[in-house]
């Protein structure tokens, strides 16, 4: 039979137990708080099983906890054809606090139909993991939507709004070192587990995942990401940041990633100030295993902000182990900072590491002032490791510290 419908309202602070309105069609859930909603080592899960439209689950308070391995789940499991879609999972802080700790919160599709939506709104977002980082399986932490191996659906689409701040700190404070010929060193959407993700494990597509605030603070290898897993097919979804201020420090980052045939998503960034400090990064890769039959290219990244720092290895890239890399694009920037890269940290579009052919992507940088200093080995690179390696087209009214040379040296250099 179907799951029925489940709704619990209170005046005062709301305690959850688990909850399941599981069934043919699962149930719609709504647990409502005038002060605090509160989920703590609970399961909240409604599963559908048959056709149709999945249930809802809805979360509202002032504020609205969800601590110490809690799970919020939607997943439609049919394989029948039709308009078939999983729950929507809406959470609503009414302007205030919303915090995820050591719990998940996700939509999934094992069959047909598409995934749900997951959507945040609040004041304030936080997202934390703090469990040992030694651990060797790890259920992420955060926000989901996606689609399970051998699923035919898309996945859902993941939208956070935060009218003041986002941060989302992950439990690996470690730095890294990305070797460009061993793209296993590199932050993926597939290894990023705290923080936000869309993906896709079978033949859908991964659904778009927006990002909007004011602040946006990601550390210690926390990220917002769209992935195409190895063995799908389908292409991996977009990401879109929209903050005035934008912190990623120390193996943070954004990231959309294709192991697959699919494409990588694009990823599209809209700041004021943007800043990457201690290894963090922003890439659109394409990782697939060059004994696929096709591998799906990488990704374009698009970055509009008044003021970009990349400091302390901070970098910039698209990578792809075969084929053509995606382009780089900075636009409308005010001052462009490059710090300390340490022959790792600047911009970079890389095709084909793995000696196999491919074309590099392109660089586009139209910045008022670039500034850089010789001996910290910044660099703009646009390289192919056995293709073409792309062009990079700067305008800008004045450059320092950064020259162009037609190899990298040990200085800050562009290259192509």
């Amino acid at each position: 039979g179907n799951g029925g419908n489940i709704e619990l309202q209170a005046f005062e602070r709301l305690n959850s137990g688990s909850i399941s309105a599981s069934g043919a069609i699962g149930g719609n859930i709504r647990l409502i708080s005038d002060s605090e909603l509160v989920i703590e080592a609970q399961e909240i899960i409604s599963f559908t099983e048959g056709p149709g439209i999945g249930g809802d689950i809805e979360l509202e308070g002032d504020s609205v906890i969800i601590t110490d391995e809690s799970f919020v789940s939607t997943l439609n499991l049919t394989n029948a054809p039709g308009d078939n879609r999983g729950g929507n999972i809406i959470v609503n802080a009414l302007g205030g606090l919303v915090e995820v700790r050591n719990s998940q919160i996700g939509s999934d599709t094992l069959g047909t139909a598409r995934s749900g939506d997951v959507t945040i709104s609040a004041g304030q977002v936080s997202i934390e993991n703090t469990r040992s980082s030694g651990l060797t399986s790890q259920p992420r932490v955060g926000f989901s939507a996606s689609t399970r191996p051998d699923s035919v659906g898309d996945s859902g689409n993941l939208t956070i709004n935060a009218t003041e701040s986002i941060a989302i700190t992950g439990n690996d404070p470690s730095f890294f070192n990305p070797d460009p010929t061993n793209p296993d060193t590199r932050l993926t959407a597939v290894s990023t587990l705290t923080g936000a993700s869309t993906a896709t494990l079978g033949a859908g597509d991964a659904g778009v995942l927006t990002i909007n605030t004011d602040r946006l603070t990601i550390r210690d290898s926390a990220g917002i990401t769209s992935a195409a897993t190895p063995d799908s097919t389908g292409a991996g979804g977009e990401v879109k940041v929209n903050a005035a201020q934008i912190l990623l420090q120390g193996r943070a980052g954004f990231a959309t990633t294709t192991f697959g045939p699919g494409e990588a998503g694009d990823l599209f960034v809209n700041a004021d100030r943007l800043v990457l400090e201690y290894c963090a990064i922003i890439s659109a890769d394409a990782l697939g295993e060059p004994t696929l039959e096709r591998v799906g290219p990488a990704g374009d990244i698009t970055v509009e902000a008044r003021n970009i720092l990349l400091n302390s290895r901070g970098r910039l890239s698209t990578t792809t182990r075969s084929g053509d890399g995606g382009d780089i694009t900075l636009e409308n920037v005010s001052l462009l900072e490059l710090r300390r890269g340490d022959n790792v940290g600047g911009i970079f579009t890389e095709a084909g590491t793995d000696q196999l052919g491919g074309d590099g992507g392109n660089i586009f940088i139209d910045a008022d002032f670039i500034f850089a200093i010789p001996e910290e080995n910044t660099d703009i690179v646009a390289n192919a490791f056995t293709g073409n390696g792309g062009s990079i087209e700067i305008t800008t009214r004045d450059i320092r510290g950064i020259d162009f040379r037609p190899e990298r040296t040990p200085q800050s250099d562009i290259t192509a």
